[in-house]
């Protein structure tokens, strides 16, 4: 691994918990930013079904779902 990589220092901000509740405020987020997250989040999500629908099938050797944990992905860049 490189330095950079170790390096990195992610802040980790909870917006819901688990039960789904608002923790603490809302973040800033314009209607743009709030459409390009959601959008993020269906694409993985899209990926994910799909490729496990090939890894059943035997088209691709093997592949680990992340349904549930699309939000991780979901960062802007």
């Amino acid at each position: 691994m490189s330095d950079a990589i170790l390096k990195m220092d992610l802040a980790v901000q909870q917006v819901l918990d688990p039960a789904g509740k608002l923790v603490g405020s809302m973040p800033d987020l314009d209607d743009g930013q709030l459409e390009a997250l959601f959008r993020r989040l269906v694409q993985t999500r899209t990926f994910d079904e799909t490729s496990l629908r090939l890894q059943r099938t035997g088209r691709i050797p093997a592949y680990y779902a992340c349904a549930g944990m699309e939000a991780h992905v979901a960062i802007p860049a």
